[in-house]
């Protein structure tokens, strides 16, 4: 932005600081939340599934699937799944240890989607061939339509 904020030596400065509120108030804050009712939905599972020989393990949690089966019944589940279930089965984490692992783990996501994702264009950048390809593979499906591609 062209001023100086002297992040990296001035621990204190108004700019470390600010970062530092805005990560414990909305980072901190979501992912408490999240913890809070996965682990509620989590234990509710458990209970149906005691009291069910028919439970499939599956209950929706907002809007995504909720899995509370172990690894050892061959499923796979998402990473924070995993820390309940280890927390809830005698491994002793508190949510706050859970929402350190969470939030060290996030960014490593997004990390390598950048990196994959300039590799690429950098990539596409010096291979004139592909570029050409890409061009008519999108001219082929938008023509000139003004309407916005979609994932």
């Amino acid at each position: 932005m062209g001023v100086e904020v002297n992040a990296q030596s001035a621990k204190e400065s108004e700019y470390v600081s600010t970062v530092n509120k805005m990560t414990e108030e909305i980072l901190h804050d979501f992912s408490n939340k999240v913890i809070r009712d996965k682990r509620q939905q989590y234990r509710k599972n458990k209970i149906v599934q005691e009291n069910d020989d028919l439970y499939i393990g599956y209950q929706p949690i907002v809007g995504q699937r909720f899995l509370s089966l172990s690894l050892s019944e061959g499923r796979k589940m998402a990473f924070l799944d995993l820390l309940l279930e280890s927390s809830e089965n005698g491994g002793n984490l508190t949510d706050e240890e859970i929402r350190e692992e969470i939030i060290i783990a996030t960014p490593a996501g997004h990390d390598t989607t950048s990196a994959a994702i300039s590799w690429l264009l950098h990539t596409l950048s010096i291979n004139e061939e592909c570029q050409e390809k890409i061009y008519k593979e999108l001219e082929s499906i938008f023509g000139e339509s003004d309407r916005t591609s979609t994932l």
